[in-house]
């Protein structure tokens, strides 16, 4: 459930950059630099593409729906817990293949910044990938989010009546846990992130809403919704437990916010497409 805040940094550069004529001649030239060094690395992993967005986007809008219409099977009034896991899992399949290929983008980032380094100084070192994840935060918040969709598929398996789902509940509890403090934590890094021009790169501030306002606002919808979205997901799997769900009003309860979360996932799917298609990028970063 990871989307790409470095379009949304990217966003505020541009925008703050644009005040600056020199500056945006500087941008053109950095970026010619580092299109060049994305040719040499593509051998590693290829970079972002049409089929990747639309991928990103149909998996993410998928899983969304599958889960809506899961919750729905288990309000009281339609009691099918089978069809309701097999559409979670469903759901958890699209949101965990989603951040498995943000995973893969996120590691391309890492060689491309490494790559970039020892361009300019042949004495940076070369690190192991699992330098690199953990010296970065935008990797080790896509690895997070990435563990914590797998936990969610774990746990929509668990559902299944032949297996145990209250064991699936704790692992939907846990799954929302880390995926939602990932989340939060991305929104505070873009809150508290701003360009400097006397320095040409990004630098941390205190966090400010201010900031977040400046930037891609569709991708900022898409992170508010995914970050309610899993706090309820979260809240409706406490109250799924057996201890709390003791009755049909428990149960629906349950289900409705389930139900809700659901169409946040969806709603904010809806807003990773518009930002990727339709709305006019500053930059193309998929070609």
């Amino acid at each position: 459930m990871e989307i790409r805040d470095s379009s949304y940094l990217l966003s505020t550069v541009l925008l703050k950059s644009g005040d600056n004529g020199d500056d945006v001649e500087h941008g053109h030239e950095r970026q010619s630099s580092t299109s060049s060094i994305r040719t040499d690395l593509s051998t590693i992993l290829p970079p972002l593409s049409y089929i990747w967005s639309m991928m990103h986007v149909l998996l993410y809008v998928i899983g969304g729906t599958a889960f809506l219409l899961g919750s729905a099977c288990y309000l009281p009034r339609a009691d099918h817990p089978a069809k309701g896991a097999y559409l979670f899992i469903m759901g958890a399949t699209g949101f965990m293949l989603s951040d498995l290929a943000e995973l893969r983008s996120s590691i391309y980032d890492c060689y491309v910044e490494q790559k970039e380094r020892r361009h300019y100084n042949r004495n940076h070192p070369k690190r192991s990938l699992l330098c690199l994840i953990w010296n970065s935060e935008d990797a080790l918040s896509v690895c997070m989010m990435a563990l914590g969709s797998t936990m969610y598929f774990v746990g929509c398996v668990l559902f299944i009546p032949d297996f145990d789902p209250v064991w699936g509940d704790i692992m939907f509890i846990a799954g929302s846990v880390i995926i939602d403090f990932a989340e939060g934590w991305k929104l505070y890094r873009l809150g508290s992130s701003q360009y400097s021009v006397i320095t040409g790169e990004l630098e941390r501030v205190p966090f400010e809403w201010k900031i977040l306002l400046e930037g891609n606002l569709t991708l900022l919808y898409a992170d508010m919704c995914n970050f309610f979205g899993v706090f309820i997901f979260l809240v409706g799997s406490i109250l799924f437990l057996p201890g709390v769900c003791l009755t049909d009003q428990d149960e629906r309860r349950a289900a409705f916010l389930f139900i809700i979360g659901s169409f946040l996932f969806a709603v904010s799917g809806c807003f990773m497409f518009y930002d990727y298609f339709i709305s006019k990028r500053p930059v193309d970063e998929y070609e």
